[in-house]
């Protein structure tokens, strides 16, 4: 079995999410969602999923679905699968603004390999 290399910073880690997108599972979605990271690698980035195609940009979106406020470490250790998204959203770790449906939604269309 290949293991997977594990992002090691935010870059990387949205850079690969247009090859792990799965476009059958969003077939009919349409959303904007929109990261605003503080620490060690404050930025803002947009992930925008339509017509079963995903394009990430290190850009501010207009009008985001939603908008997820986090560190950009908690942000890694969801992403590797190190912290459970709901414990951390739950303990204030991240925060959102804008439809939760969409969030929950981002598990389907961004598998990882268990």
């Amino acid at each position: 079995m290949v293991q997977e290399r594990q992002p090691t910073s935010i870059r990387q880690a949205m850079g690969h999410l247009p090859e792990a997108f799965n476009a059958e599972n969003a077939a009919d979605a349409r959303a904007i969602i929109q990261f605003h990271f503080t620490g060690n690698e404050a930025g803002t980035w947009t992930i925008t999923i339509a017509n079963g195609k995903c394009q990430v940009e290190e850009a501010k979106a207009e009008h985001p679905t939603v908008t997820v406020y986090t560190t950009s470490d908690v942000w890694l250790k969801i992403i590797r699968r190190e912290m459970d998204p709901a414990t951390a959203f739950m303990s204030g770790l991240f925060t959102f603004i804008g439809d939760i449906g969409t969030l929950v939604r981002m598990r389907e269309w961004f598998p990882q390999g268990d």
